[in-house]
């Protein structure tokens, strides 16, 4: 029997089922359950206290595998939100069940891995999205339409910087000692300076450091710095490191600048624009808040974009081979790091 390939009907809910009850799939869980076009029927982890946690949150069925959760809750859309290491199962599970999957960044952390979830939504003509949240926050879409617009000119130049707080790895997501400040913060950055300039990463050189998350138990780069190369001639630098103090008031500094050859963009998304001092000092989140009832948050826009796509037929953005494409070059960050050397970006 071939896989059972679900679609939704005109009109109708799009039934979605979530993989990974951590704090991304909860989020989404969330998100699903505040849209009108979309119906949550089932989510999944493979352990338990976090599927007795989502079943009292969420009120739906909740199952350990994949494949039962797409025999038993009937979704006909997958979120995959397992931690950057576990999102090759899952997805392939849902992909031969016949759903359509929308994949946290990154798609995967090898590229033979990656291709193999493209190679495997390709033969089964199945719709894929990778979520590059960052193509519906407000800053950096407008900094994408000034440059369609060729207010920037030609892009030569790009700087970009984005940060965690050494609680993140260390208390929030005990996993990242599996993953790195490459896989986890720069796949946001690099994709997001291709996708503003339309231009495809070619070759990069990097340099990593090691040494305070090792000592606690964590073997991986405290910090990575890049310098990409693009196929239309822009470089970009790049750095991410995930060991700055408690004492910040925000858990992520993110600052990412555009230079052309007509002018240049800036965003700086690290205070939320938004300074409040009373019992202690921070940036309270301003950009993605609920306001009048409606979901504004990337993440939600970019969901709602995804369950709107596949209700009309038609291919999300973000697609699986873009998700190909960074996982190279994240790859390729990487195996810079450990010879010393430039490396191509191949897919």
């Amino acid at each position: 029997m071939g896989p059972d390939r679900t679609h939704p009907a005109p009109g109708a809910a799009v039934r979605v089922g979530v993989v990974g009850m951590g704090i991304r799939g909860r989020m989404y869980a969330a998100i699903a359950q505040a849209l009108p076009e979309v119906e949550l029927t089932g989510v999944c982890d493979i352990a338990e206290d976090a599927r007795l946690a989502a079943a009292d949150e969420f009120a739906v069925p909740v199952f350990e595998d994949v494949q039962t959760m797409c025999e038993q809750a009937g979704p006909e859309a997958v979120v995959i939100a397992t931690p950057d290491f576990a999102h090759v199962g899952p997805t392939l599970a849902a992909i031969e069940a016949g759903r359509h999957v929308l994949v946290e960044k990154p798609l995967a952390t090898e590229v033979d891995a990656a291709r193999r979830i493209c190679d495997a939504a390709e033969a089964a003509g199945i719709r894929g999205m990778v979520a590059f949240e960052n193509h519906w926050n407000p800053p950096l879409s407008a900094m994408k339409s000034a440059a369609e617009a060729g207010q920037l000119g030609e892009l030569v130049s790009c700087n970009s910087q984005l940060d965690d707080r050494i609680d993140v790895p260390t208390e929030y997501l005990r996993w990242l000692g599996r993953s790195s400040p490459g896989w986890f913060l720069m796949s946001h950055t690099v994709e997001l300076a291709g996708w503003i300039a339309g231009q495809r990463p070619v070759e990069v050189q990097a340099r990593g450091h090691t040494g305070v998350l090792s000592a606690l138990g964590l073997e991986t780069y405290d910090a990575i710095h890049a310098v990409v190369v693009f196929d239309g001639g822009m470089v970009g630098s790049f750095s991410s490191c995930w060991v700055l103090p408690r004492s910040l008031p925000l858990a992520f500094q993110f600052r990412h600048e555009m230079v052309g050859t007509g002018g240049s963009a800036r965003a700086d998304l690290t205070d939320q624009m938004l300074h409040l001092a009373a019992e202690r000092y921070e940036h309270p989140a301003t950009i993605g808040v609920t306001m009048g009832g409606s979901l504004s948050s990337p993440p939600a826009l970019m969901f709602a974009e995804f369950v709107r796509a596949l209700a009309e037929g038609r291919d999300p953005p973000c697609p699986l081979g873009d998700g190909l494409l960074n996982v190279a070059a994240i790859a390729a960050i990487h195996s810079s790091i450990e010879t010393r050397r430039a490396v191509e970006v191949r897919v």
